[in-house]
């Protein structure tokens, strides 16, 4: 089982290898790899009302032209070419939003940063992590992805958390100076001491977690 898993996340990361925009007679095409139910399937998608003099390729995800960002062939939509920005392989900003994807997200990209042990410095060779805890101007948030299917599983905006203390754990855990975290959800009147070996562990299992409600 171990092997097939080790398998199934080798393609994943191999992935971006193959899928690719590739121009042909005059025309844009989209090439995309997936795996569908443990087999690997290829689309060929020919992308439409592209401008072909401005067309440029960013990475095996992400194109533009002179007015479009384009997310595996698709054009993202509200997005502001100009502002553009590849933060991650499937995280993008422009001046006002993040875009996981072609998803537009419910967050400011005005002072986005990660939390916890995750660098800064954009990589648009460096998938995100499928949670994480991230912030910007306004609050703190903390979000799954499900990277697989290019879907945003939750963004949770984190209510009165203390911006200056607040800092990511191992295991979707976080704290600030007055409270603890887990997966976004404040823990009523639970102390670090109480989470710290599930913190440390390497696995934890939601009912072990004292205070936490899904």
């Amino acid at each position: 089982m171990k092997s097939i898993k080790r398998v199934i996340l080798y393609l994943l990361i191999m992935i971006p290898l193959f899928s690719d925009y590739h121009i042909n007679n005059g025309k844009v095409f989209y090439r995309n790899d997936k795996l569908e139910k443990n087999k690997f399937i290829t689309e060929m998608k020919s992308m439409k009302d592209v401008d072909i003099p401005t067309f440029k390729r960013l990475t095996a995800f992400y194109a533009v032209d002179g007015k479009k960002v384009y997310y595996k062939g698709e054009a993202v939509e509200g997005i502001d070419r100009n502002s553009f920005e590849i933060i991650r392989l499937d995280l993008a900003k422009d001046k006002d939003n993040l875009y996981f994807g072609n998803n537009k997200l419910d967050i400011s990209s005005k002072g986005f940063s990660f939390l916890g042990n995750i660098s800064n410095v954009s990589s648009a060779q460096v998938g995100i992590n499928t949670s994480v805890y991230l912030k910007n101007l306004e609050s703190i948030y903390y979000a799954v992805f499900d990277i697989e299917k290019n879907k945003v599983i939750k963004i949770k905006k984190i209510e009165n958390a203390d911006k200056n203390s607040f800092k990511s754990l191992k295991n979707d855990f976080a704290m600030d100076k007055g409270s603890v975290y887990y997966k976004g959800e404040k823990l009523e009147k639970v102390t670090y001491s109480q989470i710290e070996i599930l913190e440390k562990s390497d696995k934890v299992d939601d009912r072990k977690v004292p205070g936490y409600r899904k």
